[in-house]
Order: C-alpha cells, then sequence, then structure tokens
C-alpha cells in the first residue's frame, strides 16, 4: 500500500484524509508534529483506475510494433529457408554437371558441354523451394575454341562452365579455358577409349589364372604424335592389390603361387592376332611381350608380322646382376604380399657406357605375379572388381600418379581374326604396335588412339572376358585445369506474411545464391570449392585489352567495368547489368578507398556486393579474360583508351 499511500494522490492530486498525529523532534531537539493521511476509498479506487488505463495505452501502442517485428522475424527465417533450399539445389545441380562433364570424356567442340548443361538443369529441377521446383537455364551458348572454349551463352549465366587453375585456397575460376585432366591421375579403362590425347601407361591384367603364368600382367608406355617426352622416364611403379583392406586378394609369392618373374617374350596365344602383311595377304602375327629394354629390342611389323623362328631374345642381357627391371615386395615368411614394387634401371656396360636409359616411351614388358583369392586363383576380372591400385613415378613428377584398375566387359569374339584383321600403328618413335584388341574397333571419327599393346580378352563372355585394365597419363609440364561448374541463380519468393496476414511487404522478394563444384582430376571425384573472383590483368606497358575494347590504368574501376560492359561485343551491357541486379552498375561493380599506406594518388578497391556474402563469395559478374589470378585490389582503375 505504499505507492498508493503516497505516490498516488500526489501524482494524480487524489483528495486524502487526516486520520492522526505524529510528533518526533528535529535535529537542532525541537518537537514536531504532523498529520498522518490515508487516501480514501474512493480515491484508491480513482488511482487504480487510471494506472490500469496507462497499462492498457502503452498494450496498444506497443501490440502492433510487436506484430511487425515478429512478422519480420517470420519473413526473415522464409526467406533464409528459401535461400537454403536454393543453395542446395544449385550445389547438386553444379556437383551434377561436373563430373557428367569430366566423366564425359568429350574433347572441346560444338556441343561437348551440352549434355552436361541439361543433366545440371535436371538435378535443380528435382530440388524445390515452398514446393516449387528449382528452374534454371542451360546457359549454352556458341563454341569459339579462341574466346568460349565452354560454350558459355553468357557469364553470369545460370550454368557457368570453366577451369579452375590454382592450388588450395586459391582456386580461381576461368571461362575463356579449356579444362584438362592431362597430366593428373586418371584411371579405368574409359579413359583409354575415351579420354583426351596424350601419351599415357597401359597396364593389364589378363589371366585366368594369375598363379600360373609368366605375362598374365602386362605394361606398356605408349608415345604419342606431339608429345615432349624427351628425358621423361618411369622409374618406379607400385601395385596395390588391397587398396580397401579387404584382404579379397593378396599377392602369392609362396612356392604354390607365382613370384615375380619376366615373360621369355615368346609369342603367346593372347598376344596372337590375324593382320595383312606387306603383301597384304592376311596372315597369323603376333607381337613379342618384351620390348625397348636391352637383350630386347626385336620388333615385328607389317613387312614381318611374325617372329622368324630360332630368333632368341635373352633377359636380362651380359649384365645379369644389374637387370634393368627389378621386382621387390612387402612378402612375409609365407610369401604373403600386399604391394609388388617395380623398378627400373639404366643399363650401363662395363665400360660405364649407358646402353639404354631405362622404362622409356614406347618400352613393354610383361611378367607373372601370382594373386589368389582366399583359396583358389585369382583372374583377371577379380583385379577390376576389387580395385586394385597402381600407382606409377615419373621422372618428371615430384609425386606419383596413381590409377585402379577397371573390369572389362569385351567378347574375345570381337578381336582381330580372319574376317576382322588387327592393324597396325606406327608411333611417335617408329615402332610397330600389332592391336588386336576390340578396343581398336571404335566409332568412326573418335579420336582418342585405340590402347596399344593391348592382348585380347581370354573368353567370349563379355562379363566374364578374364581382363582388367588400368591406365594413367604422363604427367604435363602444365599443371593439369580442373573442370568446374558455376552454379548462380535468382529466385522469387512470396511474402508468407502477405498471404496470412494480408500485409504488404512490398513482394515478391528475390533470393540469390551461387557455388562452384570442381571435378578434381586427381581424386577423380566433384567436389565444392571456393573460387576468387577474377579481376584484370596488365601487360608490362600497363595496357590490357578485351577483344576490341584497350584500357589503361587512368581513370576510376568503375568507369572502365562500364565501358568493358557497354563496348564488348560478347559482352552483357550496363543496362542488361543493372536490370538483372537491379541496383546501378557504378554500385554494382565496385566503389574505391583511398589508402595512406598506398601513397598519395594510389586506390585501393574492392567489390561491392549488395547480396549477402554466400560461402562461396560468389562475385556479380565474371571477368571474361584469360589466366585472371588476382583480385580487383591489386589495381588502380583505368579507362577506354583508343586505338
Amino acid at each position: 500500500m505504499g505507492y498508493l499511500a503516497t505516490d498516488c494522490p500526489k501524482r494524480y492530486n487524489i483528495p486524502v484524509r487526516a486520520v492522526g498525529l505524529s510528533s518526533f523532534r528535529t535535529a537542532d531537539n525541537r518537537q514536531m508534529t504532523r498529520k498522518r493521511t490515508v487516501p480514501g476509498p474512493t480515491s484508491m479506487r480513482a488511482c487504480g483506475r487510471r494506472r490500469r488505463a496507462v497499462v492498457t495505452l502503452w498494450t496498444l501502442l506497443i501490440l502492433p510494433v510487436l506484430l511487425v517485428l515478429f512478422a519480420v522475424a517470420v519473413e526473415g527465417v522464409h526467406f533464409w529457408l528459401a535461400r537454403v533450399e536454393l543453395e542446395n539445389a544449385l550445389e547438386a545441380a553444379a556437383l551434377a554437371a561436373v563430373k557428367d562433364w569430366a566423366e564425359s570424356g568429350s574433347a572441346p567442340g560444338p556441343g561437348w558441354t551440352h549434355p552436361a548443361r541439361i543433366v545440371g538443369q535436371q538435378y535443380a529441377a528435382a530440388n524445390t523451394i515452398n514446393q516449387t521446383p528449382v528452374s534454371i537455364d542451360t546457359n549454352l551458348g556458341v563454341f569459339d575454341a579462341a574466346s568460349n572454349p565452354n560454350e558459355n551463352l553468357a557469364f553470369v549465366g545460370d550454368l557457368v562452365f570453366g577451369a579452375v587453375t590454382g592450388e588450395h585456397p586459391d582456386y580461381v575460376f576461368e571461362v575463356d579455358l579449356a579444362p584438362s585432366c592431362t597430366g593428373a591421375a586418371v584411371g579405368g579403362f574409359q579413359v583409354v577409349q575415351g579420354g583426351g590425347a596424350g601419351s599415357r601407361v597401359i597396364i593389364d591384367a589378363t589371366s585366368d589364372r594369375l598363379t600360373s603364368e609368366d605375362n598374365g600382367w602386362g605394361i606398356s608406355f605408349a608415345a604419342f604424335p606431339g608429345d615432349d617426352l624427351q628425358g621423361v622416364l618411369i622409374e618406379r611403379i607400385v601395385i596395390d592389390i588391397d587398396p580397401n583392406q579387404t584382404e579379397n586378394l593378396v599377392f602369392d609369392f609362396s612356392k604354390s603361387g607365382q613370384p615375380p618373374i619376366l615373360s621369355d617374350s615368346r609369342p603367346q596365344t593372347m598376344v596372337q592376332g590375324v593382320a595383312p602383311n606387306a603383301d597384304n595377304l592376311l596372315v597369323h602375327s603376333e607381337q613379342p611381350d618384351n620390348y625397348g629394354f636391352v637383350g630386347w629390342f626385336y620388333q615385328t611389323s607389317p613387312a614381318n608380322p611374325t617372329v622368324p623362328p630360332g630368333t632368341v631374345q635373352q633377359w636380362p642381357g651380359p649384365n645379369q646382376t644389374s637387370p634393368q627391371i627389378q621386382f621387390s615386395s612387402d612378402a612375409d615368411p609365407n610369401g604373403i604380399a600386399r604391394f609388388l614394387t617395380i623398378d627400373f634401371f639404366p643399363y650401363v656396360d662395363e665400360f660405364g657406357n649407358v646402353l639404354d636409359a631405362g622404362f622409356e616411351p614406347g618400352d613393354r614388358f610383361r611378367f607373372g605375379a601370382g594373386v589368389k583369392r582366399g583359396q583358389p586363383a585369382a583372374d583377371g576380372d577379380d583385379i577390376g572388381d576389387e580395385g586394385v591400385s597402381v600407382t606409377v613415378f615419373f621422372s618428371n613428377a615430384s609425386q606419383g600418379v596413381t590409377t585402379s584398375f577397371v573390369n572389362t566387359e569385351y567378347s574375345r569374339r570381337e578381336c582381330a581374326r580372319q574376317q576382322n584383321p588387327g592393324e597396325w600403328e606406327l608411333d611417335a618413335l617408329d615402332n610397330w604396335h600389332l592391336l588386336v584388341h576390340p578396343v581398336r574397333l571404335l566409332p568412326p571419327g573418335t579420336e582418342p588412339f585405340p590402347a596399344r599393346d593391348l592382348p585380347c580378352p581370354l573368353t567370349n563372355q563379355p562379363r566374364n572376358d578374364k581382363q582388367s585394365v588400368a591406365a594413367a597419363f604422363v604427367p604435363s609440364p602444365v599443371a593439369a585445369r580442373n573442370y568446374a561448374v558455376r552454379a548462380q541463380a535468382r529466385h522469387e519468393v512470396p511474402s508468407l506474411i502477405c498471404r496470412f496476414l494480408n500485409i504488404d511487404f512490398g513482394g515478391p522478394f528475390s533470393i540469390f545464391a551461387c557455388t562452384t563444384a570442381m571435378y578434381d582430376c586427381q581424386l577423380q571425384r566433384p567436389r565444392l570449392i571456393r573460387a576468387q573472383p577474377m579481376g584484370a590483368q596488365f601487360d608490362d606497358g600497363g595496357l590490357w585489352a578485351y577483344r576490341d575494347v584497350r584500357f589503361s590504368r587512368a581513370g576510376t574501376l568503375p568507369e572502365t567495368l562500364v565501358a568493358l560492359v557497354t563496348q564488348a561485343p560478347g559482352g552483357l551491357t550496363a543496362g542488361e547489368l543493372q536490370e538483372r541486379w537491379q541496383t546501378p552498375v557504378a554500385n554494382l561493380l565496385s566503389r574505391s578507398n583511398r589508402s595512406r599506406k598506398r601513397g598519395k594518388g594510389q586506390a585501393s578497391f574492392r567489390m561491392f556486393r549488395r547480396s549477402a556474402v554466400t560461402k562461396d563469395a560468389c562475385p556479380f559478374f565474371f571477368f571474361p579474360s584469360g589466366n585472371l589470378r588476382n583480385s580487383l585490389g591489386s589495381y588502380r582503375g583505368l579507362r577506354p583508351q583508343p586505338e
């Protein structure tokens, strides 16, 4: 009652009544008296009514504000969920598109990105935003090997195809460079018959019983025209028979198995075929298992399709104590091993002369190495089914190239025979190869070279042909350009509160998201990455040119970029950019800040983003120029310069 008895009468001038006297002494010892008062019953009721009125008034004033805040919170969550759904759809589209593109084996040319774009579009449509399928364009343009090798209709389209250069975490997405996995670890026989050009190492396991033959395994270092392979050698090959550690397969180098042994190089049934000789007569042909090492230099040809009787090829030659091919393993006392290592060495005679550098392009050899699956012996199909791993170490690379065996599905009846003879092929080193495998029967117009030195499958059952194959490309001096797809889209989202409460927030609203997926050529799988925005580069004279527009370092960066999109024939105009992003181009592109640290007259720049920054840090536009590794902050402004 303290508040009502004291503050309420004073604040609202409520009449009070006396109820008695009270006395007290002051500091100077004087006696004082005063009346004690309390509000009357009527006054108490009036005070309570006035307080309730104030509370009601404040409630009426605050309630609309709370409703607005609630609506904003609900809308924010609604838009956030919609953006998450859009981002999920774009991630699915980018991952699916880049995987299909990279694994298609297509070479740059008209339509080579079209199937992958359709796949990306379909995966996006499989995702929904508010139960509405996500719709994106394929952004398919016209192929131009020089300026548009990835067939992008617009560099700000929904699906932008390109290549990624640089290493983690400094990835750079470049739209005018065609990707290529040449030089990276590439596995699987599908690469042999559909992959890109370039020298490759072919490793096969062709056998119905890998414990009783001296040529069940084969390795061929093929050489193709245009390859710069001078001085490139294979120094070591490591075969991991159990890469998944399932213990399904093991090397059996015991007495009952087959210790590593080189083929005697005598003609074998599995490498025989039928081919025309110099007189164009069909004859049974054969190719020696081993070629290119000291002691093994005999080669058959169209003129001499068979090995003459009595031809003796010795191994390892006069230097018996230091062979060029040496086997080692991690075998236990029982002869069971997981790894087989093959090292290659130059051949040096007793006078110090190097007669052969080692395992060079154009060389090949076959060998035996026992493998068993449990108790029974393994065959060629088991090697691919288990995904046996092979790592090839080249002299021009610091790391090995790892690939895996794939079980092929061919039939012996498709091999060279009287009605469908084999073909002779001359490699870049003028060595003849007899093509007898079904892979030689590629459709007309197919560019990739058939696999050389590959024997026929052993049966007529495609799913049980007793053969598995692996392929590894020779590392290129130029780093591999990984495949990349950037998916970006704007999606309209209706207002949730407007629909239920009939409150107009000015919608519908648009949400924007983007993501970049890269196909890692070495890991052979797609993944999401953060790619840097691209900026301009200058030559030594401070000039930079894009198509028929030239720029210098004078002026401001926004002026330069506006001029670029306005004047460039293949770029978007400023008006198109403004319409797409609903903001002035000057704000859209960049803004500059003076920096004292850079000195007087110099400016630093940063991207100005109107939308929320996504985890991919998507820029508003793509700068269509090559090898753009630096951000916009590295340059001063520039302005168009006449010719």
